[in-house]
């Protein structure tokens, strides 16, 4: 039994930023590393509710409500994400919360919550970064879509610049579906013997520019 409690102590400074406790009126009364668990140290906070350190935030409602009910119904949650203000230091981010309910060993009687939290607030940063930015390609890809001018974009291949997308507009151009233009040259429209001259500048300009990137 040592052994695993020992085991236990580590798992739970690899795992979680912060230990929590919240007693049964709801106010969180312990905020500390996981690193000084095994010297027992009580890092205290002022008793506030701890309800009033989590912020409201639309896209994680559905763990806000799932937690929230665990806690009405005194069961334990797991892994509940939620915005908040970090306890103490008045920084705002994200956290990672799962907690078990505590219970009296001699009256049974609910005395509150122990806990773990991880701080998600870098992941969370990085995938919202990555969401607006992909909104931002979809809208774009949108406008090219709509677009009368005849637009493509085309990646270097062997055989020079090679079409991955063209819009309605050269497909209305060109006589050609979609998938005809794909994969070709983004010369292909071009007479060959009437713009040789347009048709090198274009590629040694091509080339320059991808020289410097």
């Amino acid at each position: 039994m040592e052994k695993w409690q020992n085991a236990g102590i580590e798992l739970l400074q690899m795992c979680s930023d912060w230990l929590w406790t919240v007693n049964r009126e709801g106010q969180l009364i312990e905020w500390r590393n996981p690193s000084v668990i095994e010297k027992n140290e009580m890092d205290s906070c002022p008793p506030q509710q701890w309800s009033s350190f989590l912020r409201d935030d639309a896209t994680l409602r559905d763990d806000r409500v799932a937690m929230f009910k665990a806690v009405r119904d005194t069961k334990p949650f797991r892994f509940m994400r939620s915005a908040c203000v970090m306890p103490k230091s008045n920084v705002r981010g994200w956290l990672r919360i799962s907690g078990i309910p505590n219970f009296d060993k001699a009256t049974h009687q609910f005395s509150g919550y122990y806990g773990v939290a991880l701080n998600i607030t870098g992941q969370m940063m990085a995938s919202r970064k990555l969401e607006r930015m992909d909104m931002q390609t979809r809208n774009m890809m949108l406008v090219m879509d709509a677009s009368p001018l005849a637009i493509f974009l085309a990646k270097p291949s062997a055989s020079g610049w090679t079409i991955t997308y063209a819009n309605a507009g050269l497909v209305e151009l060109s006589g050609l579906p979609a998938e005809k233009i794909m994969g070709q040259s983004v010369f292909f429209l071009m007479d060959q013997s009437v713009d040789i001259i347009l048709i090198e500048m274009l590629k040694e300009r091509m080339q320059k520019r991808m020289q410097t990137k």
